[in-house]
């Protein structure tokens, strides 16, 4: 998009030059703009030269229509604030570029209020005569500024301004005054050209340090229902054979932040991530939501953590809004609000178009795996969680469908949540859309905790590389997440020069080396205490649970037909075998050798159906018991549920069965006790092939 801004720019500053309205100060103003873009002024004057030279190309509606065309919104805006702070570098505005200007603002459909905004902006003596709430002016000290504009007070030079545009969602500044000059993403930068303040942008003032994020806020507050502090203290975990897992981390974060846990495979990212939501217990400190310790008690914060584990959770015989609706219904107390939650949710996030569709499984799918992501975090976000962790969102994914998933993480958290998330090597645009970052070395270690671009910085700076601070692009404004390993993983050159195993600085040093400097904050803020969200009744869940299996049983009918078939089949077979008489003699029951072996050979048979209707309920379903045990829903009315469909189903297979067999053997007199007897038989087996399934990790072959 930058090469489609430039040639943009290049163009009009072309058509100004051919009408004689590109004076000297313009041409300096544009150098120094050009230069901040990260490409050659001298290069890109030439690209000037070149249009002036073809006079046919340069008609204000041909250039602005096929600006307009290839840019967004969000560039077109941008394009029009650096015309326009070309005409003003002379002071004199030129007729042609009025009238041009008006042109642009027409073609580029610019709201006249953000017109004035722009134009304001863009002109540096009137910055301070901006009087809107749009205008955020950091530094001026003590000077006043006007009534409505946001002011935070810093002892600078001069002062950095930020205007934010609301329709495309762009903040723009300036560094305005005298000796003023700033870190931005780790480059240099002076002068009070108009810059973009993108997201994921660390600016580092004199003492001072300023993310998007932080300055976002100051725009767009967002109407948080609750205050959240999330607080972990020395937090650490060792597996029962005394290695340790975690080794001790602190930090803290607020509402509305997107957390991102990265380091490499086997480092302990998803065992952190248990930890922090509770499932598995620490082996020292603690972790606090506003003030409540989540381990030690569990019932103070019901309903107010979500998580959504690696594996697929999704019951592939259900439709999307089926899923939803289910989960919304085991959270909520009345099928009215779960299911307004549940198209909430799947507005939300993008998936009211899918809702009729099955979700399939992941071998077979019908919903693709990015959108197989989204329904398994709807899976949670229906139930409005407080605090969100996500467990590899992006694994498999493509690049387009990762940046989605953690876009729609990103939307969820500046929703006043804060959510947790694993990742490997994410791209430059996950990247940046991270508000905090925690590294997490091989064996446990947490070797950074902060800003993403500072820790791309703190990390080269530690390892002595040249100009370790600029770590973005000057011209694509893209960073390398990737040589974050490169860097950690370093391998040690021996005395031949060789690559060996062992690791330039092991985990335990990067671990000192973040942590000596490191002091984690102490909020003295005061938060109320979580309130617990109430759960459906028992009762209510196994109804819930009832109809869901119901619903399953339905989908699956034709294999539900099969196995109920078998029950007559089984009964055709034995009771042919057992009906025995005399050759030339009628059949009469009394003449039947095999009576003795009746009884026993139907118990057999009904073993055999009731293990076999019942041999994978639980096996199917460990995955999503584990994360309804997460969610403290109750195990008896799973159960209940499960044993209400079995025990059906057995009723019919014995009744199938025994009919066919009592009418070929002629068992017609104890009929009702041999069915009683049969029918507890099978219950029976259907409880040994539950427990049996429940102990079984994969299905049998």
């Amino acid at each position: 998009m930058q090469e489609v801004l430039l040639d943009g720019l290049a163009r009009i500053m072309a058509y100004f030059a051919l009408r004689g309205s590109f004076s000297e100060k313009e041409k300096a103003v544009l150098k120094q703009l050009l230069r901040e873009l990260g490409v050659d002024p001298e290069i890109e004057l030439q690209k000037v030269q070149q249009y002036v030279a073809r006079p046919s190309e340069l008609r204000p509606t041909l250039i602005l229509r096929s600006v307009r065309q290839q840019l967004p919104r969000s560039l077109r805006y941008l394009l029009y604030a650096y015309i326009m702070q070309l005409a003003h570098a002379d002071k004199v505005y030129q007729p042609e570029e009025e009238l041009f200007l008006t042109e642009m603002v027409k073609e580029f459909e610019i709201p006249e209020e953000e017109r004035i905004l722009i134009e304001r902006f863009a002109h540096v003596s009137r910055v301070r005569d901006i009087d809107s709430p749009q205008l955020l002016i950091v530094g001026a000290g003590d000077k006043e500024v006007a009534p409505s504009v946001r002011h935070l007070r810093l002892h600078l030079s001069g002062y950095v301004a930020f205007l934010y545009l609301p329709s495309v969602d762009l903040i723009l500044m300036r560094l305005v005054g005298e000796g003023m000059e700033a870190h931005l993403n780790g480059q240099w930068i002076h002068g009070d050209v108009i810059r973009v303040f993108a997201e994921g942008a660390l600016l580092r003032l004199k003492g001072y340090t300023l993310t998007y994020k932080e300055v976002l806020e100051q725009f767009r507050p967002a109407p948080f229902q609750e205050r959240l502090l999330w607080e972990v203290r020395r937090l650490s975990y060792k597996f029962k054979d005394g290695r340790t897992a975690i080794h001790p981390v602190s930090f803290e974060v607020s509402q509305g932040r997107l957390v991102g846990i990265m380091g490499p495979s086997g480092a302990g990212k998803s065992t952190l991530l248990r930890l922090l939501s509770g499932q598995i217990p620490p082996s020292s400190g603690k972790v606090f939501l506003n003030g409540t310790n989540i381990h030690a008690n569990r019932k103070a914060i019901q309903g107010l953590l979500g998580f959504v584990p690696q594996e697929d959770l999704l019951i592939e015989e259900l439709t999307v809004w089926e899923n939803v609706y289910y989960a919304a219904r085991l959270a909520y107390r009345s099928d009215k609000e779960a299911q307004e939650a549940t198209e909430k949710t799947l507005k939300q996030l993008g998936l009211d178009k899918i809702a009729h569709l099955p979700v399939g499984s992941p071998l077979n799918p019908v919903i693709s795996g990015g959108q197989r992501k989204r329904v398994n975090i709807a899976l949670e976000v229906v139930r409005s969680p407080l605090v969100l962790f996500v467990d590899e969102p992006t694994s498999g994914l493509s690049s387009s469908d990762a940046l989605q998933v953690v876009e729609l993480l990103q939307a969820l958290a500046r929703e006043g949540r804060i959510v947790f998330f694993t990742l490997h090597q994410p791209s430059s645009e996950i990247y940046k859309k991270l508000d905090h970052l925690l590294f997490l070395d091989e064996g446990g270690y947490t070797i950074y905790w902060g800003t993403p671009i500072a820790a791309l910085q703190h990390f080269r700076r530690a390892a002595g590389l040249a100009e370790s601070e600029q770590v973005e692009c000057p011209s694509c404004r893209r960073v390398e997440p990737e040589s974050l390993f490169d860097i950690i993983q370093q391998k040690r050159i021996t005395e031949t020069g060789e690559i060996s195993d062992q690791r330039h600085v092991p985990p335990e040093r990067w671990y000192q080396i973040f942590w000596r400097d490191y002091n984690p904050p102490k909020t003295q803020i005061e938060v109320p205490a979580p309130r617990p969200r109430p759960q459906a009744s028992m009762l209510r869940q196994a109804f819930v649970l009832w109809a869901r299996e119901g619903l399953r049983k339905w989908r699956t009918r034709l294999s539900t037909a099969a196995l109920i078939m078998a029950a007559p089949l089984l009964g055709l077979i034995v009771g042919g075998t057992l009906r025995y008489h005399p050759p030339g003699q009628p059949y009469t029951l009394y003449e039947n050798d095999n009576l003795p072996t009746i009884l026993f050979t139907n118990i057999l048979a009904v073993i055999f159906l009731g293990m076999l209707s019942s041999a994978e309920e639980l096996l199917r379903d460990r995955k999503i018991r584990l994360r309804e045990a997460f969610l403290h829903l109750s195990w008896f009315s799973y159960l209940h549920a499960k044993l209400f469909w079995v025990a059906l189903f057995s009723a019919v297979q014995v009744t199938l069965y025994w009919g066919v067999v009592s009418l070929l053997v002629g068992l017609h007199a104890v009929w009702g006790e041999t069915w009683l007897l049969l029918y507890l038989v099978a219950l029976l087996s259907n409880l040994i092939s539950l427990n049996l399934s429940d102990t079984f990790t994969h299905p049998v072959p």
